[in-house]
Order: C-alpha cells, then structure tokens, then sequence
C-alpha cells in the first residue's frame, strides 16, 4: 500500500478524532446551557452560548476537513464517490482498521449525544415558552379589570372599566 493512502488514512483517523472531540465538547457545551437555562443562572447561560457559537464553526471546520480526506483517500482506494468508514475497513491495512473503527464509533457517539442533548434542550424551550405563557395569561385573568389607574403619587387604583386605562385617577395629565 502507498505511503500517500496510508498518510492520508491516518490523517483521516485523526480528523475523526479531532471531530469527535469537539461534539463531544458541543453536546456538552449544550448540556451546561440546559442546566444553566433551567437554574436561571443568566451569566452561566450566556457563557455557554459564546461557547456554544465557537465550537459549532469548530465542528463545522472540522467536518469539512474530514469531509476532504474520505474523498481524497476513497478516491485514491477506488471506492467511488462517498465511500462509508464499512469500505475503508474492507480497503485498508488490517493495522488501520481497529483505530479507524474505533475512533468512527467514538464520532458516531457524540453525534448521537448531540442530537439527544438539543433534542432535551429544544423541548425545554419549548415547555419553557409555554410555562410563561400560561404565568402571563394567569397573571392578566387574576387582574380581571386589565392594568390598574395610577394617582399623582403613582398608587395603583383598581377600576372596573377599562376606558378609563392609562389616565390618571382624577382625570389630570
């Protein structure tokens, strides 16, 4: 076997393990922004998010790269157009093949915990919109009589017609 498909092989493994790596950190950049968003820690939450926005272009770079070298190593086997990791396993040196499966599972791994962590996020946020629309339309039905009537001293008068919403109790502006 060529030095060129062997090289290429071996930075195919470790753009496979350089990408699982990074959805590894992106399912659990997402993990801490859940629990920061169901603590109500606004400072925690915000970090994740400037993580989060990072490591997606990583992950995104490094899929692409990744991308480029089963192309070029398919290519250079003769597997055609998108060859799978099961053809490169049938392709190459025996010596390649526990690494290369090993670190395909490792990315097929994160990647499933990735869809399962934004699929728990998205849920979250979506019970989350829900909540406070329920807290909102609660809070409004509890009032019956819509926004109170404010004095000059800025006290909330309650009146039953709501014509009379947003002007001051006596009448004066």
């Amino acid at each position: 076997m060529s030095s060129y498909i062997l090289d290429n092989a071996r930075a195919l493994v470790t753009a496979l393990t350089a990408e699982a790596k990074a959805i590894e950190a992106l399912a659990e950049g997402l993990q801490v922004r859940r629990k920061a968003f169901v603590s109500s820690r606004a400072d925690d939450l915000q970090q994740a998010v400037d993580d989060l926005e990072s490591l997606a272009v990583h992950v995104t770079e490094l899929e692409q790269r990744r991308g480029e070298l089963t192309r070029r190593l398919g290519n250079a086997l003769g597997l055609g157009r998108d060859p799978r990791i099961k053809d490169f396993v049938r392709a190459l040196p025996p010596g390649l093949v526990p690494e290369l499966s090993d670190t395909a599972d490792r990315a097929r791994r994160a990647a499933r915990s990735l869809r399962l962590e934004s699929s728990i996020g998205g849920d979250l946020l979506a019970a989350s919109a829900r909540a406070h629309e329920s807290i909102v339309r609660g809070l409004v039905e509890a009032q019956g009589k819509g926004p109170g009537l404010y004095d000059r001293r800025s006290r909330v008068h309650q009146v039953d017609t709501e014509a009379r919403t947003g002007r001051l109790v006596d009448g004066r502006v």
